[in-house]
């Protein structure tokens, strides 16, 4: 499903931020054994020590972008039909929304069932727009996911990225007119914000099925999605995820 206003954006090619989880804690080993001399005179706990080197205080991130308290519909596009196990729709759309719930950036979220039902029942669904959609089902915000690439596979190809599902993100104001506004509240590219998640060889070896491997890859995907719209706290050795908007 397109609209007029939206470009289509281009492919991006799937990939994780490292986060050296290993080296990270052999690095603040270190940093502990090189402070302890300069504070032989006092005394503290390992926690104590690990605080005043900073260890735990990672860098505070800030939400991208602030969702409505009123009733929000997460809609996943898939206008290319890449998605081709059936599950994935529901994986994506109840992970994300368990995770905004659990980090409380969205109060009221629009079950897939309402979401099931208008869709059945109305003749023309695949001609609306996302706002008008999200009119239909009584949201008041559309979290549009537009699916750009996707793979679940039994069948081990790449190493790096055996599944992997990129797709991008915008926020629609359903009632842009009686606000004032424009339909688009974030970003401010019209083509979305890119958020890429995946799976290793081995952690689709481990899943077996398609529908794990479906369900795993959606739960990854929810939990970065989420981010946007909450503030978090990275680990020490984390780095942050360069995100548009």
């Amino acid at each position: 499903m397109t609209t007029p206003w939206i470009c289509r954006p281009r492919r991006v090619a799937p990939h994780l931020p490292f986060s050296p989880r290993s080296t990270g804690l052999v690095a603040a080993g270190l940093l502990v054994s090189m402070a302890l001399p300069l504070i032989a005179g006092c005394t503290y706990t390992g926690g104590q020590l690990l605080f005043l080197l900073g260890v735990g205080k990672g860098k505070l991130i800030e939400a991208k972008f602030t969702l409505t308290e009123e009733p929000i519909l997460i809609f996943i596009d898939d206008p290319g039909e890449r998605i081709t196990w059936p599950g994935s729709f529901a994986h994506i759309g109840d992970a994300l929304a368990q995770q905004l719930l659990e980090h409380k950036a969205a109060k009221k979220i629009i079950p897939t069932a309402t979401l099931q039902r208008v869709r059945q029942s109305e003749p023309e669904f695949e001609k609306f727009s996302c706002r008008k959609i999200g009119e239909k089902t009584g949201a008041t915000q559309v979290v549009w996911i537009e699916v750009l690439d996707f793979l679940v596979t039994q069948d081990v190809y790449d190493t790096g990225h055996a599944a992997f599902v990129n797709v991008t993100i915008k926020v629609i104001d359903v009632k842009w007119e009686e606000h004032g506004g424009r339909a688009r509240l974030w970003p401010k590219s019209p083509e979305g914000t890119a958020v890429v998640a995946s799976l290793n060889a081995n952690e689709v070896l481990e899943l077996k099925t398609h529908n794990a491997i479906s369900r795993s890859l959606a739960e990854a995907l929810g939990e970065r999605v989420a981010k946007i719209f909450y503030e978090y706290r990275l680990g020490d050795f984390d780095k942050e995820e360069e995100q548009p908007g």
